[in-house]
């Protein structure tokens, strides 16, 4: 993908041999046949004309500076487009190891709250706790539980 975005400057470097060049000579051709009526001179005209550019007042010059400025403009785009790019992939980075974090965190509450749970239904069964309690706190795992599934689709999500 690199290499796709470092074409461009490949484009507008080749733009720098366009300015160094000359531009092309125009040769252009007419002729003249009197048919009919008194001749003053030659009954035939032959006319050839040879146009040439010239770069003057440093045009060329000119023209290559522009050209260079071009090819340093589009390195300074490309690099931008690759810093661009490698901030997104550290973001999205980030995120995942984010992700993974709060899901290791919300596991090992989920596990806290079963060792809980247990406790709270060994104290109901031995009469010092209440079926409320115990209500509660399966309540409160199975939510948990649902916080566990949530922060696993939110990794995958990442990880995408």
């Amino acid at each position: 993908m690199a290499r796709t975005i470092g074409v461009t400057i490949d484009i507008a470097a080749a733009d720098r041999i366009t300015a160094k060049t000359y531009p092309n000579p125009d040769v252009s051709y007419g002729g003249v046949h009197l048919v009919s009526g008194l001749s003053t001179g030659a009954v035939t005209q032959h006319q050839v004309v040879v146009d040439q550019p010239l770069l003057i007042f440093k045009q060329r010059e000119a023209r290559v500076g522009a050209a260079n400025l071009n090819v340093t403009a589009e390195e300074g785009r490309v690099d931008e487009t690759l810093s661009a790019r490698r901030l997104q992939v550290r973001q999205a980075f980030a995120t995942l190891l984010s992700r993974q974090q709060q899901l290791a965190v919300v596991r090992e509450s989920l596990t806290d709250l079963q060792r809980i749970e247990e406790v709270v239904r060994g104290r109901a069964e031995a009469g010092e706790r209440s079926e409320y309690d115990v209500a509660r706190i399966e309540t409160e795992a199975e939510r948990m539980q649902v916080d566990v599934v949530n922060s696993e689709a939110d990794v995958e999500d990442a990880a995408g």
